[in-house]
């Protein structure tokens, strides 16, 4: 049996024999139209004739002539960006959710800055739908975060609290492992800390011990003043509240003090140590003295008068509401002094004691095994001062002696 050929070269049976056919000016994705052998049909347009009532799908780079409302067009000068004719104008076209899979849309895809705020419906995006450790400091920008727990961990990481709009000088509180500078050149400590801005004094609570000082450059602080709690398990003695008063530089004396007052006000008192004058400061005795505003009947104080072989700094009594005599020095021999010498005015009958009396007085100069420790000396109105002749050193006390 002999094989006819088909005698249409394009078409056997119903069933096209050519792999494809095209239209002559048939280009991949930009103009005419092509048909495969294997179903595939690819045209710029499909023309449903208008008041048809069909849709016709436009493939091209510029805004087609539509037929009908409902046209399609495929933009290719744009990404194949899909519009629909709602009968006056090309609008988006969007797709129904059922037609996007699963997973189809990542972030590759997604244009920067293309997703903003007027694109998300309010409550939309919950805690559920955040992945763990996605929300950092760079993507939050509010003005409140609440939340039962904020976790801050790292070696450097830091809460910073200002007065106002951040900037230099108005950081007035920081929470952080490690000190550290701001953006705009605040220093910070390490520890929870508070900051005065316009004294640069800051209170620092780190590893228990609270710690106060100043950041200003030109204070005469040098070393903070500190609150300790010392347990008995570190030291081996019993537990000790320890206070300790700053350092400051060669020259400046600093003090500590201690005040406190009755439950109507009317007995203000100070407990202060201070050292004597001098960079090498000395052993101080610790006196209650009544301080700011004096209750009723109590005076004011009266001069000593001058010590020869000394300069008096201060040398001073008077009379307590407790009938005490508050007696207040502090000289310094220049290296000509007697070993006793008593001051120039006597005080009277009323502030004078009923028996000799006798106080130890700080000193500046190292006292050795052979030298007297220098003290007052209290009788009949007449204080003296009694120390080695002939030294060099700042002598001071404030002592109360009771009349009685």
């Amino acid at each position: 049996m002999t094989v006819q050929p088909f005698s249409d070269p394009i078409t056997g049976g119903g069933i096209l024999v050519q792999p494809e056919i095209r239209s002559p000016d048939f280009v991949h994705l930009v103009s005419g139209w092509r048909l495969g052998a294997d179903g595939t049909l690819e045209a710029q347009s499909i023309i449903v004739p208008p008041g048809s009532g069909g849709t016709t799908v436009f493939v091209q780079g510029t805004p087609p002539v539509a037929n009908n409302t409902g046209d399609i067009w495929f933009n290719s000068a744009s990404g194949f960006e899909a519009s629909q004719w709602d009968g006056s104008a090309w609008v988006p076209f969007q797709y129904g959710t059922s037609a996007i899979a699963s997973g189809s849309i990542t972030a590759a895809l997604i244009a920067a800055n293309t997703i903003t705020a007027a694109q998300i419906a309010a409550g939309t995006i919950t805690a559920a739908k955040l992945a763990a450790g996605i929300v950092v400091a760079g993507i939050v920008d509010a003005t409140t975060i609440t939340g039962a727990r904020i976790i801050n961990d790292g070696t450097s990481g830091e809460y910073l609290a200002y007065s106002g709009t951040p900037a230099a000088g108005n950081l007035i509180a920081s929470v952080s492992p490690v000190s550290g500078t701001d953006s705009f050149g605040n220093a910070y400590l390490a520890g929870v800390t508070a900051y005065g801005s316009a004294l640069h004094l800051f209170a620092e609570l780190a590893g228990g011990d609270l710690s106060l000082g100043s950041q200003n450059a030109s204070s005469k602080i040098t070393n903070v003043a500190v609150i300790q709690l010392i347990d008995a398990l570190l030291n081996g003695i019993a537990p000790e509240l320890r206070l300790t008063s700053p350092l400051t530089s060669a020259g400046a004396g600093s003090s500590l003090i201690l005040s406190g007052e009755s439950a109507d006000g009317s007995q203000p008192a100070t407990w202060a140590l201070s050292p004597g004058g001098t960079a090498a400061g000395g052993v101080h005795a610790l006196a209650a003295t009544p301080s700011g505003a004096p209750p009723a009947g109590a005076e004011t104080w009266h001069s000593l008068g001058t010590l020869a072989g000394y300069t008096v700094t201060v040398g001073r009594y008077k009379l307590t509401p407790e009938n005490e005599v508050v007696i207040d020095i502090q000289v310094t021999a220049g290296g000509a002094n007697a070993s006793s010498v008593s001051f120039s005015n006597t005080m009277p009958a009323a502030y004078q004691t009923l028996v000799a009396r006798n106080a130890p007085l700080s000193t500046t100069r190292n006292v050795t095994g052979a030298d007297p420790w220098p003290r007052l000396f209290v009788a009949a109105g007449v204080v003296s001062v009694i120390q080695a002749a002939n030294t060099t050193a700042t002598l001071g006390t404030n002592v109360r002696l009771p009349l009685d």
